[in-house]
């Protein structure tokens, strides 16, 4: 897609992009994940990545970065109707371009590259985040029939624990217990739609949001079923998400600086 000298570019428009400046360029956001420009090139090439080019230039990105995949599925020996979960990762547009409304466009783009899987439920689309600017580019995503929704973490304890990983200064992840000061709580999400809304610049604590809340409950209900056999209860779902966690630590899962 071009607009404007604007290029939406996925690995199967374009050959092989550079994005050592643009890593750098992310890297210095204090609320998003430091990253490489090899990093970002891999998802590009794996096609799980969609680039805004200028010039030949990248100047935005978003990426998808699988969490369950088939495989990894396999030999945590998930059921095969569970979906594939997959991250919300890397999304950046440099400040130059920002405030002229291109980065709603530039994701549903993207998304409907991956539209095929979502209408199967093939596909179920997870992430946190502190940024109320990105929840309201999702908000935009029902233009494309992909309904978002915000949610606080242990809404969905076991789909949470593959992307609820943080330690140090982002975060404690699920990993490391039911505490963490930069978890949004339930009674703190009507604030998060009000600033959204609002559109103001503050941040906001870490909310999680899923592509479908129906699938998310399904999966998490199946997640619970496999890992905790038998009538639910909430200890019976707090010991199915320590199983869970526990089978995730074995695979090495977490990030080793805890």
């Amino acid at each position: 897609m071009t607009e404007n000298n604007i290029e939406y570019l996925m690995r199967e428009d374009q050959g092989s992009l550079g994005f050592n400046q643009l890593a750098s360029r992310i890297s210095t956001e204090p609320h998003l994940l430091p990253v490489t420009g090899q990093s970002l090139g891999e998802s590009f090439d794996q096609g799980l990545a969609m680039a805004m080019v200028v010039q030949e230039t990248p100047v935005g990105y978003i990426r998808f970065e699988p969490l369950l995949t088939t495989e990894f599925r396999q030999r945590l020996e998930l059921a095969l109707e569970i979906p594939s979960i997959w991250e919300m990762g890397t999304v950046y547009l440099a400040p130059e371009y920002r405030g002229r409304n291109l980065y709603p466009g530039f994701n549903n783009t993207f998304l409907n590259r991956f539209r095929d899987r979502f209408d199967s439920e093939e596909l179920l689309v997870i992430g946190t985040t502190k940024t109320p600017a990105y929840l309201r580019v999702l908000d935009h995503a029902r233009e494309v029939g992909i309904d978002f929704q915000r949610s606080n973490h242990l809404e969905y304890g076991m789909v949470a624990a593959f992307t609820c990983i943080c330690s140090g200064d982002f975060g404690r992840g699920l990993h490391l217990g039911d505490g963490c000061p930069s978890r949004v709580e339930p009674t703190q999400l009507q604030m998060v739609s009000d600033v959204i809304a609002q559109k103001s610049a503050t941040t906001i604590p870490c909310t999680m949001f899923v592509s479908s809340r129906d699938l998310a409950a399904r999966t998490d209900a199946r997640l619970i079923e496999h890992f905790n056999p038998g009538p639910r209860s909430p200890d019976g779902d707090l010991l199915a998400r320590r199983q869970l966690v526990r089978a995730l630590m074995r695979e090495r899962y977490y990030p080793s600086n805890e």
